[in-house]
């Protein structure tokens, strides 16, 4: 199953996103996601730098925060290293179709950049996003429209060259169904306005069995 959106429409991918199209690709295939979204969020979150860190420890051309790449990366059985531009970009789609699930055409971009916990406050409070992401969400929509992005947005965060990262705690029961595509899954994010659990991913694929609920604690990207 694809998404149609109103506001977006399918455009070729940008030349630095064209170096990853075969894993945009398999990524898109696997997480049953428009390949344009991958590129688009892969090109304004990184820049196509694989080896990409922010200011706040996201990993990677997805950057991926420590805690959602350590859930994912045992959700799909992917390797050790968050670098790996394959499985990087597979965790990314991952949580694309995740928060699509959970906040839908309007906020799961927001919700990517903010992080989960920071859009639920929002939305809960009218608290206002941050500029940055909401300076985030109007590139990522540009590239999608086939626009080029302001001056200013491309990559979301300031980055430096690749450091060690810290993986967070994760507790999950195996499921013996491994070609689940995705698992039903809960994530914890802390913020300033304390813990909250939301869950973000439960039973959307008729007649997969459920596994047992998967629990990270992350820290806002933003």
């Amino acid at each position: 199953m694809l998404f149609a959106l109103g506001w977006m429409v399918c455009v070729p991918m940008s030349a630095q996103a064209k170096t990853y199209d075969l894993l945009i690709t398999e990524a898109a295939a696997r997480m049953q996601v428009p390949p344009e979204w991958i590129a688009a969020v892969l090109q304004s979150e990184s820049a196509g730098d694989m080896k990409a860190v922010s200011a706040k420890g996201a990993m990677g051309l997805m950057q991926l925060m420590p805690a959602t790449w350590t859930d994912l990366r045992r959700m799909l059985a992917l390797g050790a290293d968050p670098f790996d531009a394959h499985d990087n970009i597979l965790a990314g789609a991952a949580y694309l179709r995740i928060l699509h699930e959970r906040y839908g055409d309007g906020g799961f971009l927001a919700a990517y950049n903010a992080g989960p916990g920071r859009y639920d406050e929002h939305l809960a409070t009218g608290r206002p996003l941050p500029q940055e992401t909401l300076a985030y969400v109007e590139a990522v929509r540009a590239r999608l429209r086939g626009d080029s992005p302001l001056a200013g947005q491309g990559t979301s965060r300031t980055v430096w060259p690749r450091r060690e990262w810290q993986a967070a705690w994760l507790f999950i029961a195996p499921s013996d169904h491994p070609d689940i595509i995705m698992p039903r899954a809960e994530i914890m994010q802390r913020n300033g306005s304390g813990n909250a659990v939301r869950t973000l991913f439960v039973g959307h694929f008729s007649g997969l069995p459920n596994v047992s609920p998967l629990s990270v604690q992350e820290g806002r990207k933003s």
